[in-house]
């Protein structure tokens, strides 16, 4: 019929957190009013569970905190004015031990974004739009672990190097993604890359990247390029890939390059240390840490002897691993079961199944 068709944008990732399994927090903040960044399930659940926090040393409802068109979208989907607070760039507050400084956005496609999709859009032709800091903020997190950046879906701008000179900024979060054509609304891997650079940060993670079937894209570009030029330009930081339903602790994981979900063949691991080294007197605690100092051959079942003194390496080369009761009881059960009616010789041998400690440790 002539007309333009339009590039599929589907959502390629599952939803995995349930906002209402949430039990507590301390301020629900946007970066702007795109869909993706905000949610009425959210707010919903917000509102209704009756959260609050402490501020300056009183104790407040749970505050929503964005700018302008982000107040309007909350207070649409019935979120209290009240309970609303309109942010610019410049304003900083605290809460509880957190301090939270918002900066200025370079987003872009937000600035030209319309209010309506319908026959009363807005044309926005010959016209320089103004209101950036009305649609957009970046935010700066200042939390006794670490600071954080959370760039929002900025594009790549110079005035990253003033956030990082003003301010001491440890993990930068990047929107990254594969422009489709005739369009720019993510940032490229090197605008990644550079972003990190003007930020002065320790650690970059793209976000965004796996979102929309549009702007999938592949951090492995990010990781060759950074290795190709880490060298020469010298960087200071390193990325981080990780992957949806994941996490990142920092300091503890400022080290690592990629995110990897628990293995199955460590699980596998954990159950055949429980055969060696799991002391017979702990079967009622909740949690036990066993180690070698807490081991000996007096309390341990005969077949958990057999088994240290067999095919497997003694306990004292056992890792540190955690258990539930029920498990242990379990394990242990079916242990002593398997060494009254087999033997401890029939048993070891059933046990020594189990993969060898290289094989558990590749």
């Amino acid at each position: 019929c002539g007309c333009r068709s339009m590039q599929p944008n589907l959502r390629n990732v599952p939803f995995v957190i349930d906002p209402f399994a949430f039990k507590q927090v301390d301020a629900v903040l946007a970066t702007h009013y795109h869909q993706d960044h905000m949610s009425a399930e959210w707010a919903a659940h917000v509102i209704q569970s009756g959260m609050t926090t402490i501020e300056d040393g009183k104790e407040i409802p749970v505050p929503f905190i964005g700018p302008k068109k982000s107040v309007e979208t909350w207070v649409k989907w019935g979120v209290p004015r009240e309970r609303c607070r309109e942010v610019k760039p410049g304003d900083t507050f605290k809460i509880k031990d957190i301090e939270i400084v918002c900066l200025d956005s370079f987003d872009r496609t937000c600035i030209v974004t319309t209010d309506s999709t319908g026959p009363d859009r807005e044309e926005l032709t010959g016209k320089c739009p103004t209101d950036m800091d009305e649609k957009a903020v970046n935010y700066l997190l200042k939390t006794p672990g670490g600071n954080i950046y959370h760039s929002g879906d900025s594009h790549f701008s110079i005035y990253f190097a003033k956030h990082g000179k003003d301010h001491d900024i440890d993990v930068a979060f990047g929107s990254f993604g594969e422009n489709p054509i005739g369009m720019q609304d993510k940032m490229t891997s090197i605008d990644v890359l550079r972003m990190a650079e003007n930020l002065q940060c320790k650690v970059v993670v793209p976000i965004h990247w796996d979102v929309w079937t549009n702007f999938q894209a592949d951090c492995e570009e990010i990781k060759l390029l950074y290795d190709f030029k880490k060298d020469r330009n010298e960087y200071k930081f390193h990325p981080f890939f990780w992957q949806v339903g994941g996490k990142y602790m920092y300091p503890q994981d400022k080290d690592k390059i990629y995110y990897h979900h628990r293995r199955a063949l460590r699980t596998a691991s954990s159950i055949r240390r429980t055969f060696r080294s799991v002391p017979a007197c702990n079967t009622r605690r909740e949690q036990i840490e066993p180690c070698s100092k807490n081991l000996s051959r007096k309390n341990t079942i005969p077949s958990m002897r057999a088994s240290m003194t067999g095919g497997m390496r003694s306990a004292r080369h056992a890792s540190r691993f955690w258990m539930t009761a029920r498990s242990k009881r379990n394990i242990l059960r079916s242990s002593f079961r398997r060494w009254r009616s087999s033997g401890p010789t029939s048993s070891l041998r059933r046990i020594s199944a189990f993969p060898t400690r290289n094989a558990g440790a590749a």
